[in-house]
């Protein structure tokens, strides 16, 4: 019998192509810069495949308050209101590296998505404890010992119809391995999110392998 498999570089390099991560020409060149500070920086962005589901949950979603822990030098945002446009009110960014904010400022964002962007450098934390308004749409991204309880932190935050992302909540399956997670407390403390999302009644929660895993969690 023949193997139709196809390898996961295979697998990764169609589902980062067109059509499926099309993006309107006046907006491709800010794209291109967003990847150039992802390679000169070597900093961890978004991948396209991923921005593109976000894009495309944005666009159905139509939040329009955003929190985002870990946002780097705030590439995700592109894809927040590349789907969501001019519905999107407020995108609030926060970033504990000290030297990824005057990359933001220098970036060529257009006039209307900058406006619209509040850049915290600092604890997400902090800037959760001051928020005041309830958020749409919170991505969790950073170190992985601070996502339980993060999430714990931002779940009577969220509104309604709100919605959680959990970025790189699979950490290359390790949480799996016993032995793995006695050794890399990232492992343990990706297992004990999952292990909590799991016995929780009132979250309903759906994980996407794209990657190194989304988990999307929202309150019922």
């Amino acid at each position: 019998m023949k193997d139709y498999s196809f390898s996961f570089e295979e697998l990764d390099r169609f589902s980062n192509s067109d059509p499926y991560n099309f993006v309107p020409k006046h907006y491709s060149s800010l794209l291109r810069e967003l990847n150039h500070c992802e390679k000169s920086l070597n900093f961890p962005a978004i991948k396209n495949d991923v921005g593109q589901l976000l894009a495309f949950f944005f666009s159905v979603q139509r939040p329009k308050r955003v929190f985002e822990m870990g946002s780097g030098y705030g590439h995700s945002a592109f894809w927040y209101f590349l789907g969501a446009n001019e519905t999107l009110e407020e995108v609030i960014l926060t970033e504990k590296r000290t030297d990824l904010e005057s990359v933001f400022n220098q970036l060529p964002w257009p006039v209307n998505w900058k406006n619209r962007m509040s850049y915290i450098q600092g604890d997400a934390f902090n800037a959760l404890d001051e928020l005041n308004r309830p958020a749409d749409f919170f991505l969790v991204d950073g170190v992985k010992a601070d996502y339980l309880r993060f999430i714990k932190l931002a779940l009577p935050k969220l509104s309604s119809d709100g919605l959680i992302a959990i970025d790189n909540s699979y950490w290359r399956g390790s949480f799996l391995n016993a032995s793995v997670r006695a050794k890399k407390k990232s492992a343990q403390s990706i297992h004990e999110l999952h292990t909590w999302i799991g016995n929780q009644k009132n979250l309903k929660s759906i994980f996407v392998p794209f990657l190194d895993g989304l988990t999307l969690i929202k309150k019922l």
